[in-house]
């Protein structure tokens, strides 16, 4: 690693080439010095200011003791004083630490505060007397480094230091120096020290103290209080400081299962002493510890009058409540609020067999549809066993609402063998958007099928084996699925001389999943019975011949020219064009320049031809044409996106 390092530095420094170069003549082979004798050569010759700083990082990697007195000479220098110190910081040796407190006394300013902050980071009990001077340094930057240091050393004499600096500061750094005390103190407790720092966090969690200082020395003094954790939160949750109440609350994760165990039960007995963000608190500690031993103080609590503890121990319940909990919540979820919306969340959560047994009973017998519907939310999410059974009930009933969130729970949690169920209860949706909704949910279920011409088998059986109307009803639905048997059921339909059923199957064959059905779309878009059908037949073919497929380019292209030159409607126009971008040639870029002289598509086109651009691999090659297409965007559209993608693209294309 070490020689890993040392080539890289060489590959950033090429002089260093001619330093090797000279070594080996006079040397011998390279090889022979060290990676840190190679560095401590570059400090020691005329390198640039630049050469020395990365010569120093390497030496946080591979510097020994031999280094140090090189690195120290550097400390003085402002210009590598930085990254000598970030050297010498690391050293496990007490000399770097004598050489950082050697070069206080040397400098100023920033480079005095650096050297500080790096014995400040070595925990360098030695410097506190040095610093007892840099307390009263004319810059402020000296000073709060000073004192960030002396907390970090956390010795007793740095928190004497401290202290007295802190009664003497002036305004504009007493805050530093309070966040100084608290980091000494929060040293002094981990060292053991528990009184003299319990002392330093009483004192600056008083009112007076700025409210960032107060916070860490109130978690400092709860925790390093005589009477234990336990009962200083206690005590300080019912205070009439909201800061200290709050603090209090911030300290429940820190106590032991057992400690917070006891505490919660000990607080239930006292409940109504807690103020509100209290109660909140401990409902959001019993949440994240998942204890279902407190799950009656949530029980508890979810009664209460204050929305936000309600709300917080409903959330409480869905994690750790039991049977006790279901009245409740089921009472609470059908409210339209949010204790509602807590409780059918907890209601998704909380584990018991009986609760999948009390849903279904309460969607059975719920009149208000829009309540329904929100039990369909909940039986989704908890997935219970028989859920798809339930799911196709409500499928068929008599509200739409119900119907359509029951088809969409079905959508994800229906499998293969549910297909045909789901294909009947399609023919209880209303036409439009219901129906066609419902379609897709069945199309989704018949994706799972991985043999794409298997996928409408079971729709193909329903539709057989029903009416004439409900086969009418069905056939749109077969063309959203595909495949090459509801081809053949749909290219019947279209040659019966009933109107209802070729209308279905012209509706079926447009709802077509892929581009297979191309040369059926286009001649129908000519020869359709009703301008209508032609219309639907030609939209449906833009659509198709823009997706994936395995068309050459050239061939999406030709027929979307083909479907341009049959567009009578600048929607449809328009509707082309926008499929154009999706074929990356230069030809297509050709095929939308002109159309950026006919305001009604001019801003389609444009942004086509932005899209076009946005692809480096064929707008570098062709720039000399993107880049006049590009420039003529700027001058024709409106859209702020498409204007700033082609100023981008004009840009890089000049770039690349």
């Amino acid at each position: 690693m070490r020689d890993a390092n040392l080539m890289t530095f060489m590959k950033r420094n090429l002089w260093v080439i001619a330093v090797l170069s000279v070594s080996c003549i006079t040397s011998g082979p390279v090889l022979s010095q060290s990676n840190e004798d190679i560095l401590l050569s570059v400090l020691a010759s005329d390198a640039s200011v630049a050469d020395k700083c990365n010569a120093c990082r390497e030496l946080q990697a591979v510097g020994t003791e031999k280094a140090i007195p090189a690195l120290a000479e550097l400390l003085t220098e402002p210009s590598v004083s930085h990254t000598a110190r970030m050297a010498l910081e690391v050293m496990p040796y007490p000399q770097a630490s004598a050489a950082l407190r050697e070069a206080v006394s040397k400098t100023s300013g920033l480079t005095k505060s650096g050297i500080i902050a790096s014995l400040g980071e070595r925990r360098d009990a030695e410097a506190v007397t040095l610093f007892a001077e840099s307390m009263k340094d004319d810059g402020p930057h000296v000073r709060v480094a000073t004192a960030i240091a002396l907390g970090k050393i956390g010795t007793t004499e740095a928190a004497e230091l401290l202290a007295a600096g802190h009664a003497k500061s002036k305004v504009d750094n007493t805050t530093d120096i309070s966040q100084a005390l608290v980091i000494c103190a929060d040293r002094l407790f981990a060292a053991g020290n528990r009184a003299k720092a319990l002392a330093i966090y009483t004192k600056l969690s008083q009112p007076n103290q700025p409210q960032a200082v107060r916070i860490g020395a109130l978690r400092g003094r709860l925790q390093s209080a005589n009477s234990g954790l336990a009962m200083a939160i206690e005590q300080a949750m019912v205070d009439d400081d909201l800061l200290v109440r709050q603090a209090a609350a911030s300290q429940l994760p820190s106590l032991s299962i057992q400690a917070f165990r006891d505490f919660a039960n000990k607080m239930q007995t006292n409940w109504s002493r807690l103020p509100a963000e209290g109660q909140v608190a401990m409902m959001a500690a019993i949440r994240t510890r998942q204890d279902k031993s407190l799950a009656s103080i949530a029980l508890q609590a979810a009664s209460d009058k204050d929305l936000a503890v309600q709300v917080a121990a409903i959330r409480a319940l869905g994690i750790v409540g039991d049977a006790s909990a279901l009245p409740l919540l089921i009472q609470s979820a059908i409210q339209d609020d949010e204790v509602g919306k807590a409780a059918r969340h907890s209601l998704e959560l909380i584990s018991d067999p009986k609760l999948d047994q009390q849903i279904a009973s309460i969607l059975r017998a719920e009149d208000v549809a829009e309540r329904r519907a929100t039990w369909i939310e909940v039986v989704e999410a908890r997935r219970p066993l028989g859920a798809v059974s339930l799911l196709l009930q409500e499928a068929s009933g008599s509200h739409p609402r119900v119907r359509r969130r029951a088809m969409a729970a079905l959508a994800n949690l229906a499998g293969p063998n549910d297909i045909a169920a789901m294909t009947s209860a399609v023919l209880h949706a209303e036409k439009g958007s219901e129906r066609d909704s419902a379609e897709k949910a069945v199309m989704l279920v018949c994706q799972q099928i991985n043999e794409s011409d298997r996928r409408a088998d079971l729709i193909i059986q329903v539709l057989q084996s029903s009416s004439p109307k409900d086969q009418v009803a069905l056939l749109p639905m077969l063309g959203r699925v595909g495949g090459s048997k509801a081809k053949q059921e749909i290219e019947a339909a279209l040659r019966s001389r009933e109107s209802a059923r070729y209308d279905s199957a012209v509706r079926a064959i447009c709802n077509w999943p892929d581009a297979s059905v191309a040369e059926q779309l286009l001649a129908l878009s000519e020869n359709a019975e009703s301008s209508a059908h032609r219309l639907s037949a030609l939209r449906a073919f833009i659509r198709v011949i823009a997706l994936p497929s395995d068309l050459p380019n050239t061939q999406k292209l030709n027929l979307l020219e083909q479907a341009m030159g049959r567009s009578v409607r600048d929607e449809e126009r328009n509707l082309v064009l926008q499929r154009v971008s999706a074929v990356r040639t230069v030809e297509a870029l050709r095929f939308l320049l002109p159309y950026l002289d006919q305001p009604s598509l001019a801003q389609t086109a444009g942004a086509s031809i932005t899209e076009l651009g946005r692809h480096k691999d064929l707008r570098n090659p062709n720039q000399v044409e993107f880049i006049p297409a590009l420039e003529k965007v700027l001058k024709t559209n409106q859209n702020q996106g498409t204007l700033e993608n082609a100023r981008r693209y004009i840009q890089a294309a000049h770039e690349g």
